[in-house]
């Protein structure tokens, strides 16, 4: 038996190929251009976050391990970007809500 180095896939459970479309069509339509266009973005972690996130097991076992819960602190960074590159951002130690986004 080999060993394999699996690896979680994940993909936005929002994610439409159709809303996808109608919303390049409604940006490409209205004389937007680029220089016009920021696009805004939340990431945030916990110290618990950087543990492993794969690991070799044998072919047709399952990955599983047991770690020590550690409660940290929430760190989030939010940026807008545009063509020009980073126009703006933020570090909070909190959670964002919508409110705090769109400060």
């Amino acid at each position: 038996h080999g060993y394999s180095n699996v690896m979680l896939t994940m993909r936005a459970r929002e994610a439409n190929a159709t809303v996808r479309r109608d919303y390049r069509d409604f940006i490409a339509g209205d004389g937007y251009t680029a220089e016009m266009l920021l696009f805004g973005d939340e990431t945030g972690m916990v110290e618990r976050d950087c543990n492993p996130n794969s690991a070799w097991v044998p072919i047709g076992t399952r990955s599983t391990t047991s770690i020590q819960f550690r409660r940290g602190q929430r760190t989030n960074m939010m940026t807008v970007m545009g063509r020009a590159g980073v126009v703006a951002f933020d570090t909070v130690q909190t959670t964002v809500t919508a409110d705090i986004f769109t400060q």
